[in-house]
């Protein structure tokens, strides 16, 4: 799992083996303590990521474990979503109504259930 976060994260695959994310972690939160605590600190870092694309990968990194340990990842892992039916077919997750006689929504391309598989896993 170390090694699909940090590719999420934007780590180099050169780094991951060496890659402790204990002290990424500790680096990260001290990294916020400061700039949470000066503005200066605040003003640094807009302008070390003003130009940037994408944000640091400490701080990604740091968002995702945040996320893994917050549960939100194991809640996506455990969900089961419904695909509500109406009486014309169906009602596709992008919330687009999908005619009776379609197996595909024609705004997002997901297969539509059906009366007997309401169930999406």
């Amino acid at each position: 799992m170390k090694k699909a976060f940090c590719r999420l994260a934007g780590v180099p695959s050169g780094w991951f083996e060496r890659l402790n994310l204990d002290e990424i972690q500790r680096q990260a939160e001290d990294f916020e303590r400061l700039v949470e605590a000066d503005s200066v600190h605040r003003l640094y870092r807009f302008l070390g990521q003003m130009w940037n694309t994408h944000p640091w990968i400490i701080i990604r990194i740091t968002n995702l474990i945040q996320w893994v340990e917050e549960g939100s990842y194991e809640r996506i892992l455990r969900k089961r979503r419904l695909v509500a039916v109406n009486s014309s077919g169906a009602i596709c997750e992008c919330g687009e109504v999908i005619q009776e006689d379609l197996y595909y929504c024609l705004f997002c391309g997901r297969r539509v259930a059906r009366r007997h598989e309401t169930e999406v896993k």
